[in-house]
């Protein structure tokens, strides 16, 4: 076959004459020389996008999807901002609806060819001169079943194994942590916080990240972990029950007050306050350096949180009561107070 192009063609006519290639190119019996003249085309340019674009991408590919899409009507944020977000993933959606595409929210493989396809420069051929003959023999034989591999349309399997259920959570680096499969491979893992995304898609296993807990209100939340692989299907996991918690006990102590009179053992204690259960401790030191300690009652974890004590004699003390809750919060406090032993009379 010999292909001779003639006249002002664009570079970007490659794609318009692809079809005509391929039936000449596959005739199973014939050659064909062919001239193509006075070719005219739009000077629009095809919007190929190279690679699947999700949640979280970037780029100039981003870009030209966003450009697209508003073209067309589906598309309404203020600019084209280069970032795959939820107004482009809203987007995506609308025209995958709208074109007979599963709608996921990712622009995969049928995506992107229906985006060339539609933003492909009309062309207009005046003048097409095509003879053929037949050869001896053909050059394109037939071996077996010819027809395209079947679409992978399993998605893949995901579950978030840390934290673990009803954990109860505090601090600016809680790990979370998720297993993931697929036949052909997992592209990436969004991990979610009552279903908004939790930093940057992991794209390699482990499928880790570090978590603040404190960008969330204390209380009950819902961990899942979403995994797409690179045909975008999707899949979420059982969702995980869990409870933040950054707030510290409060604690208040009730004894000893001020100077106490006494030759017996003296009360101890102190009220706890805290949504969690806490383990409290009381202990003694001298007031004056180097504060050594007298007393430590050892954990406490029920109510009332208390004891007796005996001071080996006149003195200053202090004592301090620490509570630290389920979550790792720590809460103290602390009142001096003497002790004069009284004499009996």
């Amino acid at each position: 076959m010999r292909i001779r192009y003639t006249g002002a063609m664009h570079r970007r006519l490659a794609p318009a004459f692809m079809l005509a290639a391929l039936m000449l190119a596959f005739a199973p019996a014939a050659r064909a020389d062919f001239q193509v003249t006075n070719v005219r085309t739009s000077a629009s340019p095809i919007v190929v996008l190279m690679r699947t674009l999700s949640l979280g991408s970037t780029g100039e590919d981003v870009t030209r999807l966003q450009e697209f899409l508003r073209a067309r009507g589906y598309f309404s944020y203020p600019s084209s901002t280069g970032y795959f977000g939820a107004a482009t993933q809203a987007a995506v959606i609308a025209f995958q609806k709208d074109n007979g595409i599963d709608p996921v929210g990712i622009a995969g493989p049928f995506t992107r060819a229906r985006i060339a396809v539609l933003s492909a420069p009309p062309v207009v051929i005046t003048s097409i001169d095509i003879s053929t003959s037949t050869p001896h023999h053909s050059r394109h034989h037939s071996h077996g079943n010819d027809s395209a591999p079947p679409a992978d349309t399993q998605p893949p399997t995901v579950s978030v194994t840390a934290p673990s259920a009803d954990a109860i959570l505090a601090g600016a680096s809680v790990a979370f942590a998720a297993d993931a499969s697929d036949d052909t491979g997992v592209a990436g893992v969004q991990f979610q916080v009552d279903g908004s995304p939790v930093g940057a898609e992991v794209t390699a296993a482990p499928y880790t990240i570090s978590w603040d807990s404190t960008s969330v209100a204390d209380g009950a939340h819902v961990v899942t972990a979403v995994a797409r692989d690179a045909q975008g299907n999707m899949a979420t996991s059982t969702d995980v029950s869990i409870t933040v918690d950054n707030t510290a006990p409060a604690v208040t102590i009730i004894g000893p007050i001020g100077t106490v009179l006494s030759s017996s053992p003296i009360a101890l204690g102190a009220n706890v306050a805290d949504d969690s259960a806490v383990t409290v401790t009381l202990v003694v030191t001298d007031a004056a350096p180097p504060n050594t300690v007298r007393f430590s009652s050892g954990d406490l974890t029920s109510e009332p949180f208390g004891t007796s004590w005996t001071p080996p004699g006149n003195g200053s003390y202090v004592l301090t009561v620490t509570a630290t809750d389920a979550a790792g919060n720590v809460g103290t406090a602390t009142k001096a107070f003497s002790y004069v032993v009284l004499e009996p009379s």
